[in-house]
């Protein structure tokens, strides 16, 4: 009698326990963006204290139900959202369940921290692609060119800048990054910065190679690019004519920056070279045969290999324009 009057009384502090947590989701309207979406918080109530924290999605306000803390709305955005919202409640109350069950001690600030992993190995995006950053900025110009590793650069600056956007922070956890980020990041690099598909899919394809690397160490375990295919479109490139070249030969231009940036694109058009090649060639560069006739022989920026071209009349008039010019001189270019 006496062991199961102790068990019942001990069940009873256990029920009791439960009853004093509790989970709140709402939304802040004065935090709405341009597009009438507010963003959701959560509220953490255990024993009479609580903490909140944001949820990283946002809602239609005219959507939302404050009394079902989820949205009305049959779009599949907000289904993806509900579903979220019934992610985050389960794992909040396994925390929950897992601490009561290990005696811990329980209160709003300590279960808001398990879930955002604080004080654990959890790892965020931020961190992942400045080390990627960082490597690729050690191998050699063979593997990575220095053009190479600033689009990298570039593609993490425009990440963060959605993140401080959309959320309102500084990084995220990679655990945070689901598919439903992945479509709205996309939407974000088209709508806000206004480039073609082709180069928003090279910026998605620098994040995903930063995703990977977090899959094959393990620091998440679900791909949020699963239901995301990357392809770029087919571009019809156009060439200029004989004669649209001859017009630009023989255009007068006055504003001297306009001149060179005219040089420098004929000086690509009879050489073959990029731009960064044209940047970075110098005198040694240039070669002279048996014959006499002038070559350029150097190492390609992009692909390190050997290129032997020979100078035609228009290249070498542009060579001896320059080789008094003072930025020339001082660059040694």
């Amino acid at each position: 009698m006496f062991s199961a009057t102790a068990s019942s009384r001990k069940t009873d502090l256990i029920m009791e326990k439960r009853q004093t947590f509790a989970l709140f989701f709402f939304i802040r309207r004065t935090l709405a963006n341009s597009k009438g979406e507010a963003p959701i918080f959560l509220r953490i109530s255990v024993n009479g204290t609580h903490c909140e924290m944001r949820i990283r999605r946002n809602v239609k306000i005219d959507t939302w139900s404050t009394e079902r803390g989820e949205s009305r709305g049959r779009d599949k955005l907000s289904k993806e959202t509900n579903a979220y919202i019934d992610t985050v409640r389960a794992k909040m109350l396994q925390i929950h369940r897992k601490l009561e069950i290990d005696g811990a001690t329980i209160n709003p600030q300590i279960i808001k921290d398990i879930f955002l992993g604080k004080g654990s190995d959890q790892r965020t995006i931020k961190q992942i692609f400045e080390e990627h950053n960082a490597q690729i900025r050690k191998l050699p110009i063979t593997e990575y060119s220095p053009a190479t590793v600033r689009k990298y650069e570039k593609s993490l600056e425009v990440l963060l800048g959605y993140i401080k956007q959309e959320y309102n922070a500084d990084d995220m956890l990679l655990c945070e990054i689901d598919p439903q980020f992945i479509d709205n990041y996309t939407i974000y690099i088209k709508a806000n910065l206004k480039v073609s598909h082709n180069t928003a899919i090279k910026r998605l394809k620098h994040l995903k190679k930063v995703i990977r690397i977090a899959l094959a160490n393990g620091w998440i375990t679900i791909d949020p690019f699963r239901f995301t295919k990357l392809r770029e479109e087919s571009v019809e490139k156009e060439f200029l004519l004989k004669d649209e070249i001859e017009k630009i030969i023989a255009k007068e231009i006055t504003v001297k920056r306009l001149e060179q940036v005219r040089d420098v694109y004929l000086f690509s058009v009879f050489s073959g070279l990029a731009f960064t090649d044209v940047a970075n060639l110098r005198p040694e560069h240039i070669m002279r045969d048996n014959n006499g006739d002038m070559w350029i022989r150097k190492t390609r920026e992009k692909t390190d290999n050997m290129c032997n071209i020979p100078l035609l009349d228009i290249p070498l008039a542009l060579i001896d324009k320059y080789k008094d010019n003072p930025a020339c001189l001082e660059k040694g270019v």
